[in-house]
């Protein structure tokens, strides 16, 4: 359909760190403008996965972090880990992005937009996948991309 957004809330992770990661299949080419794959219930308490303004892939917990690779339409395994300074994004199996995305701990999930239906993104969404974290990040991640990878025959070295 057109401008589907799903929202559901949830208690606030209490992990140390949290991964989101998904196949999409993306159909929205950059065009300087926010849109958003996964966001939050409000504009503080989230965790967004996105497309920025200056079209690049990005990542926010309270201050963005944003890759210097351009996105390109088709198929992408997203996997953003938001673990403070330590946060990063890695498209495709390579790591695009990682810096300080702060610390907001999401309390809730929208989908293919932010939290007031708005900056959606055209997309498909094959799986979503959020997870609070184990102490070991690069296992958790490793194992979450060969996953998505397999399942979804994406042909990655991951």
């Amino acid at each position: 359909g057109s401008n589907d957004l799903l929202k559901t809330t949830f208690g606030a992770s209490q992990a140390q760190a949290t991964i989101i990661a998904m196949g999409v299949d993306l159909s929205t080419a950059p065009d300087a403008a926010y849109h958003y794959f996964v966001g939050g219930l409000d504009g503080t308490n989230q965790n967004v996965v996105a497309l920025t303004s200056s079209d690049k892939w990005g990542m926010w917990a309270g201050s963005w972090v944003e890759s210097t690779a351009t996105p390109t339409t088709g198929r992408h395994l997203l996997v953003a880990i938001f673990d403070g300074a330590s946060s990063s994004l890695r498209v495709d199996g390579v790591e695009v992005a990682s810096g300080d995305a702060g610390a907001a701990a999401p309390a809730g999930l929208s989908l293919a937009a932010r939290f007031d239906a708005t900056l959606g993104v055209a997309m498909e969404l094959e799986e979503l996948l959020f997870i609070n974290a184990p102490a070991v990040v690069a296992d958790a991640r490793t194992a979450v991309e060969q996953w998505l990878n397999k399942n979804h025959r994406l042909g990655l070295s991951v």
